[in-house]
């Protein structure tokens, strides 16, 4: 089970879409990453815009446990306009009315439940 603490220390980040730009060579990153391509260890936090362009899909039919009471649902990588690549749920759309390069927005919605009596987990997807 996920602990609602570890959740709040991170709220921010798991919440939110914000990306880490180094601060020698402005390169952004999606997730965090130890060390630039330049050599620095030094990042700050962005917050990323949330727009840009599917890259590519396909329908997950056979799921994780925490998501077996879902229908089949689709997954994308989203090239977001800062240029880093986001992988996600791609919600509210049909899988044969994806097409690559269409526009999408990131939103905030539920992921899955932690468990029968465990904690709702929210968390970013993108839409049409």
């Amino acid at each position: 089970m996920r602990s609602p603490i570890t959740t709040w220390r991170n709220y921010k980040h798991v919440y939110g879409l914000y990306g880490y730009k180094c601060v020698e060579c402005g390169k952004i990153y999606y997730p965090k990453k130890y060390l630039c391509s330049c050599g620095s260890k030094e990042f700050e936090d962005i917050k990323l815009s949330g727009r840009g362009k599917l890259i590519t899909f396909t329908q997950v039919r056979s799921k994780p446990a925490c998501f077996v009471d879902m229908p089949s649902y689709c997954l994308g990588i989203v090239e977001l306009e800062e240029g880093v690549r986001v992988l996600a749920q791609i919600a509210d759309a049909e899988f044969d009315d994806l097409r690559i390069g269409m526009p999408v927005k990131a939103v905030f919605r539920r992921l899955y439940q932690d468990g029968d009596d465990g904690v709702v987990v929210y968390g970013v997807k993108f839409v049409a």
